[in-house]
């Protein structure tokens, strides 16, 4: 992304979503807002158990209290339930 584009979204406090199993945002916000798509062709991917441990961290990374998880794919719905039990078991990435 162009250092011109990154302060204006700083300056304007536009949030960078991103897919954080990928990349983290560019800009520092108080929101953390990722799109989850995954790494397979036409939405078909389904994150593995460290994957999922990994995005949530990367999502602690910065600290924000504000975090929105938005999984897309045919698997979805059992990633995002698989990461709510493993948060609530207390699991987290070694």
């Amino acid at each position: 992304m162009a250092q011109g584009t990154i302060e204006l979204m700083r300056d304007l406090g536009i949030i960078h979503s991103t897919d954080i199993s990928w990349e983290m945002p560019a800009v520092d916000s108080d929101i953390i807002y990722t799109r989850l798509f995954g790494h397979g062709e036409h939405n078909l991917y389904q994150f593995d158990d460290a994957e999922l441990l990994q995005i949530d961290e990367n999502a602690k990374e910065r600290g924000q209290d504000n975090v929105y998880l938005s999984f897309h794919g045919a698997r979805m719905y059992s990633d995002a339930a698989r990461l709510k039990v493993m948060k609530k078991a207390g699991h987290s990435r070694k």
